[in-house]
């Protein structure tokens, strides 16, 4: 291991020193036993990958190997103590090891004698450097850092006694500030378990007075359409605005066996039932679609939302009318419609094409459904967004590698409670007020949270520039 030499600036405070990594530490490299030699991965000694370190600076080993794997292989074995750097795969992340180990090729390690630096110390500050190499990744496509760069990264360094008093600081005010954060982590499951709340209340006529209810108290003078009414009606229209091939074939009602009972005055239906047609979309040759701007707007999943709004300005993409119009008929899609997505997870992502969206078009990844009556719109867009609606649909629907479908089938056969459509009206009314003032305090709870990560990098600045207040 290289002396650095004592390079003082005006600007450190008196008894710190600035050099290159690689002249105040020995960096190694890493390497992967061959795991076809399975004898090699039966010893005792740790061997981790860049996913075995975690955001918080902690290695947790999951495999280990033997003396001879170290032999055959470039890995090394390092002290405990030593600082593992991530500089490939999960560029930006620093371990402290805190047993000897082994380690792969996406990762460096910085041994030095623990009289001179404090391990922690050393992690925290590389954990600062090395950031700057991941804001760099960003947006471009490196695939890593080279052994040189990280050798001629500057590190700072203080005192020893300073170096551990530095470090009890920043704990200290890293304990203050993680006491903040988890109050919003769990703000945020409280909200997004409020938010669940609120659409199973609407699901189940709790959120606002039934019309039956308000019937019986007098606030209602006449008779009121019920939903087994309403569907009636709807099933009547279905049929005179039919304009499919052979004969008109009526849809099935849901099978209602095992479905909780709803209010007076509601009804159960299928999704088919209150829909002229609910199909998918296709995806077209990667060659006729087109990034930024087009003629026609081609939706995918990450359009979609779980506010149940339209985001285009995510990733746009357009594909030509004449694709649209000729090789994509049956997936055309307008104003009005809704979206969701059958392909996940997650599932339950919707969205209604706005006023503005006249067509558009979607992939094989999305479902359409358009509704018969347009005053039955917004409820059936915010049933399809409930834990209810989409639970019933993932325990039938297809799971294969950890990726959900929900096939065209399921999503005719999806149960949907129907109240009557001024009860849908006032559901509806109450859901986006309730949701709109979640939403600001989720928001809220975001931009605090952001805050609490420039903070702790502010934290950081100010420590390895001899400025936190100790």
């Amino acid at each position: 291991m290289n002396t650095p030499a004592p390079s003082r600036s005006k600007s450190l405070p008196a008894g710190w020193v600035k050099a290159p990594v690689g002249k105040l530490f020995q960096v190694l490299g890493g390497g992967t036993p061959p795991t076809s030699r399975t004898e090699f991965w039966t010893g005792g000694i740790p061997w981790i990958s860049s996913a075995d370190i975690g955001e918080d600076h902690k290695i947790t080993p999951r495999r280990k190997i033997t003396k001879a794997a170290i032999s055959a292989s470039a890995t090394n074995l390092v002290p405990a103590g030593s600082a593992i750097v991530v500089t490939r795969v999960g560029l930006g992340k620093v371990g402290l090891a805190e047993q000897d180990l082994c380690f792969s090729q996406d990762n460096h390690a910085l041994i030095f004698d623990r009289n001179r630096f404090d391990s922690k110390f050393v992690v925290l500050q590389m954990g600062q450097l090395v950031s700057v190499f991941k804001c760099i990744s960003r947006g471009t496509t490196i695939n890593g850092v080279t052994k040189k760069q990280l050798l001629d990264v500057e590190f700072l360094a203080p005192p020893l006694p300073e170096q551990r008093r530095i470090v009890a600081e920043i704990e200290k005010q890293f304990a203050r500030l993680e006491v903040g954060v988890a109050a919003l982590r769990r703000l945020q499951v409280n909200l997004k378990r409020y938010r669940a709340a609120v659409l199973k209340a609407a699901c189940e006529g709790r959120l606002v007075p039934t019309e039956a209810e308000l019937t019986k108290t007098g606030n209602r003078k006449t008779n009121f359409e019920t939903g087994k009414a309403l569907l009636a009606r709807t099933l009547i229209e279905r049929r005179q605005n039919w304009q499919g091939r052979g004969q008109y074939k009526e849809p099935a009602f849901p099978d209602t066996a095992n479905l909780l009972p709803l209010p007076e005055g509601w009804a159960w239906a299928r999704a088919e039932q209150l829909c002229e047609f609910i199909t998918k979309g296709t995806t077209p040759a990667a060659e006729k679609m087109r990034a930024g701007e087009g003629e026609v707007p081609f939706i995918k999943v990450y359009n979609l939302t779980f506010t149940g709004v339209l985001n285009l300005d995510y990733k746009p993409v357009f594909i030509s009318r004449k694709t649209h119009e000729l090789e994509l008929t049956r997936s055309e899609v307008r104003t009005g419609d809704i979206l969701i997505n059958i392909v996940g997870p997650p599932l339950g992502q919707v969205a209604i094409i706005p006023t503005t969206i006249k067509e558009a078009n979607i992939n094989q990844a999305i479902a359409r459904f358009r509704v018969v009556l347009p005053e039955c719109q917004r409820l059936l867009a915010l049933y399809l967004r409930t834990e209810q609606i989409i639970g019933w649909a993932m325990k039938s629907a297809k799971t294969t590698a950890g990726q959900s479908n929900i096939t065209l089938e399921l999503c005719r056969d999806l149960p949907v409670p129907l109240p009557p459509l001024a009860e849908q009206t006032r559901i509806v009314a109450e859901v986006e007020r309730r949701l709109s003032v979640l939403e600001e305090l989720e928001a809220a709870v975001s931009a605090n949270l952001q805050r609490a990560t420039h903070l702790r990098q502010s934290i950081l600045q100010q420590a390895f520039a001899g400025r936190l207040t100790l």
